[in-house]
């Protein structure tokens, strides 16, 4: 079986309304547009920025999230595989 990779077969993630607080906290806001891009980037290829300080922390905090999620969605892609290779509901008889 092809097991699914979420940072290059996933379309999408998670953004969680509780890092609103963690966001507004940078001093710097440039530094969330800087966030939100290395998040894109994690997410979509695995890349993983070097960021330091708070910055470092807030992304950690976030992608641990995006990691989460991403290996909820392979354990899901695989259960569907497995429950599509068994051929599905039998067909109702004709009456």
């Amino acid at each position: 079986m092809n097991k699914k990779n979420y940072h290059v077969d996933n379309k999408s993630f998670m953004i969680y309304k509780d890092w609103e607080e963690l966001v507004e906290m940078l001093e710097d806001k440039a530094d969330a547009g800087r966030l939100f891009l290395a998040l894109f980037a994690y997410a979509k290829r695995g890349e993983v920025p070097d960021f330091s300080g708070e910055l470092k922390m807030l992304f950690l905090i976030m992608a641990n999230a995006l990691e989460r999620d991403g290996l909820k969605w392979e354990d899901k892609c695989e259960q569907n595989a497995i429950n599509g290779a068994k051929g599905g509901r039998p067909r109702k008889e004709a009456v």
